[in-house]
């Protein structure tokens, strides 16, 4: 319970840090820059999916199954990882040229990308080998330092010399800091020389990773089409609005995932392994009800401490559309209802029925976004959001039950 205690501290002060961030921002200076923030925000995150292509689904599985072979996947993971971040370059230009990155911010954004990705490898592998009190302290690193300091600085020094260069600057440093010591601190790293880089390895992965990473990428485009939509229907004012509120959400998501997921998924990995029903229920029981119980002290929070954080903002756009952070509680409850039955699927291999699932969610996302938004306003991307992850979570537990009901025979 202390480690668990502990990796909260670490997870929250890292994600209460960068919505603080927000929360100034959107404060001090106005709605417009933080929704261009947000923007910065949502590409870096979608090109760490472009650079890890899902590969990680792979060695991660790898490294359950044989904890001895860690060095051996990390080496070879970063060798793949190396490709990746050349065929990056040219991804990155033609975002220049089409005007989706502004000029001025193309070089910080590539390597502030590349660190984001690295670091974010080195905790998805502290978790597998269940070292997850180092997982968050990497990741309060990579989030919590950087918010943190621009945070203070907005406080105290106020907002005159804020811009989105100073911003990735600060945080480029510290993302780049989490790596260095993400990697110090990897089980058995002076024998990393020793491995060899074995291209069969790296094959079969890539295959396993292609069919995950498309299915990542039709999750992601429901999980972020949202603000792309907003942009473009409603402007930088609402998206600044949305992207408050998602905020707020997204503290329950790594609540969920910092106290329960990130335990659970080892476990729910090898009762599959094991094909022990049991033991599946037990782990799937405990996830189920923690995160319920999260999720009504936040609705709880929400109704009675909330309003008076609006007061503070001072923002009547956000007051106007407290309605929206409701709406995205209970899209949170669905979209962790689903990790366990995907964690299933990821442990039999089923990556074509995760594949499925994604597409059908996204479908319902993407057209959703575009009938309701104009009828809803913002409210449309919140009610698009719950009715996709809904769709998520009851499509994955399907396929959960069509394999663990093939273990009673």
């Amino acid at each position: 319970m202390k480690s668990k205690f502990l990796d909260l501290f670490f997870r929250f002060a890292g994600i209460s840090g960068k919505f603080l961030v927000v929360f100034l921002l959107t404060k001090n200076i106005s709605l417009e820059f933080q929704g261009e923030y947000t923007l910065i925000n949502t590409n870096i995150a979608l090109l760490i999916i472009f650079l890890g292509l899902d590969f990680y689904i792979y060695s991660n599985r790898v490294i359950v199954k044989q904890a001895d072979k860690l060095i051996f996947i990390f080496k070879n993971s970063l060798f793949f990882y190396g490709i990746m971040y050349l065929f990056f370059i040219p991804v990155l230009t033609y975002m220049v040229y089409f005007g989706l990155v502004p000029n001025n911010l193309a070089v910080l954004l590539f390597f502030l990308t590349i660190t984001e990705h690295l670091s974010q490898e080195l905790f998805r592998i502290y978790i597998a080998i269940e070292k997850v009190t180092l997982a968050n302290t990497l990741f309060f690193i990579r989030t919590g330092t950087w918010s943190w300091a621009i945070s203070l600085y907005l406080i105290f020094i106020g907002n005159s010399n804020v811009t989105l260069i100073n911003i990735l600057i600060i945080w480029l440093l510290f993302s780049f800091i989490s790596v260095i010591i993400g990697i110090i601190f990897i089980p058995n790293i002076k024998s990393f020389n020793k491995e060899k880089i074995d291209k069969k390895i790296i094959i079969q992965g890539t295959k396993v990773a292609l069919l995950m990473f498309v299915s990542t990428i039709f999750l992601k485009i429901t999980e972020y089409s949202d603000r792309y939509f907003i942009n473009y229907f409603l402007g930088k004012k609402e998206l600044g609005i949305y992207a408050f509120y998602y905020q707020i959400s997204n503290i329950i998501n790594v609540v969920i995932f910092t106290l329960y997921i990130s335990y659970a998924y080892p476990k729910i990995l090898k009762s599959v392994y094991n094909s022990d029903l049991a033991e599946l229920k037990k782990e799937k029981k405990k996830l189920t009800n923690n995160t319920l119980i999260i999720i009504l002290i936040a609705l709880f929070l929400s109704f009675t401490i909330l309003p008076y954080i609006l007061d503070i903002v001072g923002k009547s756009e956000l007051t106007k559309n407290i309605g929206i952070v409701y709406i995205l509680i209970f899209a949170s409850l669905f979209f962790n209802l689903s990790f366990s039955s995907h964690f299933v699927l990821v442990a039999e291999e089923k990556e074509k029925l995760i594949l499925k699932a994604s597409v059908v969610a996204c479908f319902f996302n993407l057209l959703l976004n575009i009938i309701l938004l104009p009828i809803l306003g913002v409210y449309g991307s919140a009610v698009t959001l719950l009715i996709s992850s809904f769709a998520l979570f009851i499509i994955k537990f399907r396929y959960e039950k069509n394999i663990t009901s093939k273990w009673k025979k």
